[in-house]
């Protein structure tokens, strides 16, 4: 499993050597898509992680950090398979995964999933009362939106 990061000018394209870059973002309409390597994640810098809840002012992660990692399996064909041959469909199929994970500034981690005891369960070890108080004022709900308003609560 690989990631490649490819870099467009006019009508060229090239492939960028990912050992020179530790961070960049894709701008989609309004929306940034910052990307960073972790070290304590992957010491060997081969994989970009998505942060969450960057801070776009300081340009900085935050002490702590909620990472997202996207990867995408291929799952080949079953040619085998009754519905494969029931309805000719051998075509091969992606598996998308997404794992997040949340990097304390002691440089140590812990897998999250995106729900609110997840998310509650690892940061309430060191942050109780801001987990507490954040949790307050929110519903029930989770999103990607709500993790990085909770962790920029946090980083405050």
């Amino acid at each position: 499993l690989t990631q490649e990061l490819f870099a467009k000018w006019a009508d060229t394209v090239i492939v960028v050597n990912t050992n020179y870059v530790s961070r960049f973002f894709l701008l989609e309409g309004v929306t940034h898509h910052h990307f960073v390597k972790s070290p304590v994640l992957d010491p060997k810098g081969s994989f970009f992680y998505e942060s969450i809840a960057f801070d776009v002012p300081s340009s900085d992660s935050g002490k702590v950090q909620l990472l997202r990692l996207k990867t995408v399996k291929r799952l080949k064909a079953n040619k085998d398979a009754y519905l494969s041959n029931f309805n000719g469909d051998y075509n091969e199929k992606y598996d998308d995964k997404e794992e997040y994970f949340v990097v304390f500034p002691d440089q140590t981690f812990e897998k999250v999933k995106l729900n609110k005891s997840s998310l509650s369960e690892v940061l309430s070890k060191k942050y109780a009362s801001k987990v507490e108080t954040f949790f307050k004022t929110q519903g029930k709900s989770m999103s990607e939106e709500i993790a990085a308003s909770l962790i920029r609560y946090v980083n405050q």
